[in-house]
């Protein structure tokens, strides 16, 4: 081979090397993206299904007779009561559909929580 031949097979390789790491990084990009756009579809999926779970919960809640309370678990302090349980407080139909802690709390209502353990005493 001459020195041009030489050189243009360095070159040559050079850029069959090149070529073959755009592919490399080509392919990777094109699976990171498959994987975003399984991941954005998942968490789409995930919220609409908490959405519709939420929406299910507040008309069970809204519309139960048995007069539920939402309350922390820990504080014991309710968060919200559906009008059954307004009405068998306050002695009054909500205006709204549920009701903010702080116009139940001056029914003083009190929750407490007992685990299983302690009812078994």
């Amino acid at each position: 081979f001459t020195e041009e031949d030489e050189r243009f097979a360095r070159m040559m390789a050079a850029q069959v090397g090149r070529i073959y790491e755009n592919g490399s990084l080509y392919a990777d990009l094109l699976q990171h993206a498959s994987k975003l756009v399984e991941e954005a579809t998942e968490r789409q999926r995930s919220e609409r299904a908490l959405r519709e779970s939420e929406e299910r919960f507040r008309g069970f809640f809204e519309a139960s007779s048995a007069g539920m309370v939402e309350a922390d678990a820990v504080t014991g302090r309710i968060l919200r009561a559906g009008p059954e349980a307004v009405v068998l407080t306050v002695g009054e139909p909500p205006v709204q559909e549920t009701i903010p802690y702080a116009e139940i709390e001056r029914a003083s209502i009190v929750v407490e929580f007992t685990s299983i353990d302690e009812k078994d005493d």
